[in-house]
């Protein structure tokens, strides 16, 4: 008998449960007492949640890859702005207009670009960054009234707050998997569930009968590997068909006359196989001609 089929995505719940909560409706409405009025009812509310946590767990993921792509966005900005920023604070070290001790508290390199792997690293930089020329107003009070320290700050506090709403999208999506893992769970016990209800209630029913009843409640089969794959119809082919695939088989029956064009004498009188040719001739199946 064929093998149930498991529910493997989301998609083939979704597609179980609605035509399971649907066909346990109708046989209660026909008179059928497959199902209890009970499972039938729990059918009904298993869709609904289920269909509810999957809208929410995909509308979770949407609303999480906007918050990704602009939190990108701020992070880049961010950059760009350290980076310039770097650039200014490098010449007037090499001016002499600020001591090395500054780049030291900003923790940034005398020699090449400042480089991280991380977002947060360049969220930390950047408000390292503001705070130390913030401190030093009285000393270089041209670093505080620069246009890029101005930027900078807004620039920290834009990927700040975007940070902040990519953790708490992550959040969301993670509780909202969470929700839909337990209806996944429950969706696959009521697949099992319900194929043993269904085939104790259609006792002694023949088995292409019961695997019917079954795919109306969204049950899937897969035939084992005993069964064997039906046959097509064999069909009376006429006369001249069949002539012409005797003819076609023996054509093709691989009986062939080989005959080798002779092998030159080389000078000298020694036989080579050079410019030999091997000709293929198709062996006829009609009987011989009477002489």
């Amino acid at each position: 008998m064929p093998r149930i089929m498991y529910l493997q995505s989301d998609r083939n719940r979704s597609v179980f449960i609605a035509n399971a909560a649907l066909a346990g409706r109708n046989d209660l409405r026909a008179g059928k007492g497959y199902l209890p009025p009970a499972v039938a009812d729990q059918l009904a509310g298993v869709r609904q949640d289920f269909k509810s946590a999957l809208r929410v767990y995909y509308d979770a993921r949407a609303d999480l890859a906007g918050i990704v792509e602009r939190h990108a966005k701020a992070i880049d900005t961010l950059r760009a702005c350290i980076r310039h920023l770097w650039k200014d604070l490098r010449f007037q070290y090499r001016m002499g207009r600020i001591g090395l001790e500054t780049l030291a508290l900003m923790e940034l390199p005398i020699k090449g670009m400042p480089g991280f792997t991380r977002y947060s690293d360049w969220l930390q930089a950047g408000a390292r960054m503001a705070y130390h020329l913030r401190n030093q107003s009285a000393e270089h009070p041209e670093l505080v009234t620069s246009p890029s320290l101005t930027q900078l700050t807004e620039y920290v506090a834009e990927a700040d707050d975007a940070a902040e709403r990519l953790d708490k999208a992550k959040a969301l999506v993670m509780d909202a998997r969470d929700d839909l893992d337990v209806q996944r769970a429950e969706v696959d016990r009521l697949h099992g569930y319900l194929a043993k209800l269904l085939r104790a209630a259609m006792h002694g029913t023949p088995n292409p009968a019961l695997r019917d009843e079954m795919r109306r409640y969204g049950y899937t089969f897969r035939p084992t590997k005993k069964e064997a794959a039906p046959q097509p119809a064999q069909v009376e082919q006429p006369e001249e068909a069949k002539a012409e695939g005797e003819q076609a088989a023996n054509t093709g029956s691989g009986r062939h006359r080989i005959w080798v064009k002779p092998r030159q004498t080389a000078p000298g009188g020694v036989r080579s196989n050079h410019g030999a040719t091997r000709f293929i001739e198709p062996v006829s199946q009609s009987p011989p001609p009477e002489s």
